[in-house]
């Protein structure tokens, strides 16, 4: 999978310079030089640096809210340990129909996740039954997953015309589904998380493409 990306990054024009780290950038003229750990000097016109994040939790801790998985512990109702307060996205750690407790960064829930607190702050009472998924389209890759993927994990290989799907087991269960280059239904696959089969060995070939 890794070997594939680096292909098609290569095959669009960009490089990629392997076991490196910038370790600091300055600006000469018109241009910015990054320079690397090794020493080389990088010019560009632009630079864009992907830093990742981590929930601001210090209003909850202030407001004595119950904490988990580094964020706000909710019910199915996305409500807080405080019976006023509602919490949605990256923050709140809600209790997943199918996958167990979750703490979720993706747009995907903090759509879903900020619209039902809307509806239940004016008083709708719903539960939050959505299980969200990840996604990411790079050139001509494109890939979907839901429920867990880390790669230490024991997996079963599903190869397809055009692509592949990989199923993620932890101690023989089904917790996560990642779908590379295929088009299927995701609710086909959620519902396959929530009802996996007896034998792993079905897995392959239990997920239809569209």
């Amino acid at each position: 999978m890794r070997a594939e990306y680096e292909a098609t990054f290569k095959k669009n024009g960009v490089e990629i310079l392997s076991n490196q780290l910038a370790q600091s950038y300055q600006r000469r003229g018109d241009h910015l030089i990054v320079v690397t750990k090794d020493g080389s000097e990088i010019t560009a016109d632009t630079i864009i640096i992907g830093l990742g994040v981590t929930p601001r939790i210090e209003l909850a801790q202030d407001s004595k809210l119950i904490l988990a998985d580094g964020g706000v512990k909710v019910n199915k109702y996305l409500q807080t340990s405080d019976p006023s307060i509602w919490s949605a996205g990256d923050i709140a750690s809600y209790p997943d129909q199918i996958l167990g407790r979750q703490r979720i960064e993706h747009v995907d829930h903090a759509r879903f996740s900020g619209e039902l607190v809307g509806q239940n702050m004016a008083g709708a009472h719903l539960v939050y039954k959505h299980t969200p998924y990840f996604y990411s389209m790079i050139f001509d890759i494109s890939w979907k997953a839901v429920g867990n993927i880390n790669p230490v994990l024991q997996s079963v290989f599903d190869q397809r015309n055009h692509g592949y799907i990989i199923y993620f087991l932890d101690k023989d269960k089904l917790v996560g589904v990642l779908i590379w280059n295929v088009s299927v239904d995701l609710d086909d696959v959620r519902s396959l998380l929530a009802d996996p089969p007896a034998n792993n060995n079905d897995l392959v070939g239990s997920v239809k493409e569209k």
